[in-house]
């Protein structure tokens, strides 16, 4: 997917094609998920107004909706700031991944073409080449980019639209969400998970591939939260999982 425009030469190179409130947005949330606004980073109207060259209009209107998606707040005497991380966001962002991308994994797997295919093993090869991919802005790319050739081929437009903030959530804490697992470890299972979803991609095999993107984003879970809290403080997960599901949460947390 096209990555968002950063500069003010940008959005007004692009306005014409697309509104202005959807540049800022993308923009803003950008500086977010990469860690150029850091959490509680004050979020100036004026500010990027000036720097964008446009009215306060799109900027306050893009503040806000970045305040529903999640990616900013506001706090008292302070103003918006960028949303600080918790352990409980973690869950509740998995949470909801491991629920929307499976069932986008099972619309998209039977309709994919032969071309998607070869796209996703593309971006594994260059996956593959990479010495780490733990707070590794390529990676983040590329694996973004091998999940929406699945979940496109669904053509559930509102259930991409859905998936999308929690995706760039997740953009955010693969990159800044401090890890305890090895990167040799945690590149391990990306790898072998993602080679599973291929499989079933391959095969056009609508449950397996929702089997294997569950199975991925659990895991992906259990390794972000791992060594941060005790399993009895989990809220959602023994919720939403039971049996190998949890089992399988539990030794990727553990």
């Amino acid at each position: 997917m096209t990555r968002a425009p950063k500069t003010a030469d940008a959005l007004n190179h692009l306005g014409g094609d697309r509104r202005t409130t959807d540049l800022v947005v993308n923009a803003i949330r950008d500086r977010v998920i990469t860690g150029e606004l850091v959490a509680g980073t004050r979020v100036s109207q004026d500010a990027l107004a000036a720097e964008f060259n446009v009215s306060r209009t799109p900027v306050r209107e893009a503040i806000l909706r970045l305040q529903e998606e999640g990616f900013l707040e506001i706090i008292p005497y302070k103003g918006t700031v960028v949303r600080s991380i918790s352990h409980g966001f973690v869950e509740e962002v998995y949470a909801l991944r491991i629920q929307l991308e499976g069932l986008a994994a099972r619309i998209g797997a039977p309709h994919l073409s032969d071309e998607q295919i070869r796209r996703m093993e593309a971006i594994e090869r260059e996956t593959d080449e990479l010495s780490e991919i733990v707070n590794n802005p390529v990676f983040v790319e590329l694996n973004r980019d091998f999940h929406y050739s699945l979940y496109e081929a669904s053509q559930w437009s509102e259930l991409v639209r859905f998936i999308d903030p929690m995706f760039s959530h997740g953009q955010r804490l693969t990159l800044h969400y401090q890890t305890r697992v090895p990167n040799d470890r945690f590149s391990r299972a990306t790898r072998d998970e993602h080679g599973a979803i291929l499989d079933a991609c391959r095969r056009r095999d609508g449950m397996g591939a929702e089997r294997a993107m569950r199975a991925h984003l659990i895991r992906a879970c259990g390794l972000l939260l791992s060594g941060k809290l005790e399993f009895d403080e989990l809220v959602l997960i023994p919720l939403l999982l039971d049996g190998d599901e949890l089992e399988m949460f539990r030794e990727s947390f553990e």
